[in-house]
């Protein structure tokens, strides 16, 4: 899957603490992202990104862990096929 960065996210916040914690406490495994979600990136995943999917219909907000190199990219990002997306969306996750 490919995804992009949405930018001018910085400022959105939620209940659990930061965008990773969101990421850490809605994934379904229910685990940490040691590294990257980015492929053949072995740094450790320090943030959660805001990203959409590339090339889909489907437009929605997720979080997905990765370094703080690829949180900057502004271009398609190729992930591991494990990487896990969690919505962004609030109302559905951290505020229920």
């Amino acid at each position: 899957m490919k995804i992009r960065n949405i930018k001018g996210t910085s400022k959105n916040n939620c209940r659990c603490g930061s965008w990773y914690n969101h990421w850490k406490k809605h994934h379904p495994g229910a685990g940490i992202a040691i590294f990257c979600s980015a492929k053949g990136c072995f740094d450790d995943a320090h943030v959660g990104a805001h990203v959409v999917k590339h090339g889909s219909a489907d437009k929605s907000w997720y979080i997905l862990p990765l370094c703080k190199g690829h949180n900057k990219v502004n271009t398609v990002i190729d992930i591991v096929s494990y990487a896990t997306l969690v919505p962004a969306n609030r109302s559905r996750t951290c505020e229920q």
